[in-house]
């Protein structure tokens, strides 16, 4: 887990300014309570008609609208005990959630490359999109909300 959620300048800050909104994930145990073992930041967002142009869209918008993950992180020992996909299976309520009141088409997150977690998002619908360069650290994978 980064310093995003530790130190509380940047969490609070976003917070705070109403750029994102991070939910924390604990674990209760009988020996040390409750412990912070995962959070996700989600904002709104949007995806340039230029960008996406591939999907063939028919519309004259020039911005599809999107709900962005900003942060999804799991503290390292609790890695491969379903805690990631808990996370994206609360984004995905709550853009449903979001979707029946407010217009958005896709969840979108920046995946860093050198982490191997797009193959992670990828498990779950989410398809890279074809403008990653060489040298990027992050790619852009989407999710069509209308698929669920």
């Amino acid at each position: 887990m980064n310093n995003f959620i530790l130190e509380p300048d940047e969490a609070g800050f976003f917070e705070k300014e109403n750029l994102g909104r991070t939910t924390l994930v604990f674990l209760r145990s009988r020996d040390s309570g409750r412990k912070l073992v995962a959070y996700y930041t989600i904002s709104c967002s949007q995806i340039r008609f230029e960008e996406m142009h591939f999907l063939r869209q028919r519309t004259k918008i020039s911005n599809f609208p999107a709900i962005k993950i900003g942060r999804l992180a799991v503290i390292k020992e609790f890695g491969r005990f379903g805690i990631g996909t808990y996370c994206i299976d609360n984004v995905l309520l709550i853009v449903n959630q979001i979707s029946k009141r407010v217009g958005v088409r896709y969840l979108i997150v920046d995946a860093y490359l050198d982490l191997g977690v797009t193959d992670f998002y990828e498990h779950y619908g989410f398809k890279p999109a074809p403008f990653t360069r060489k040298g990027d650290m992050t790619a852009l994978l989407y999710f069509d909300i209308l698929s669920v």
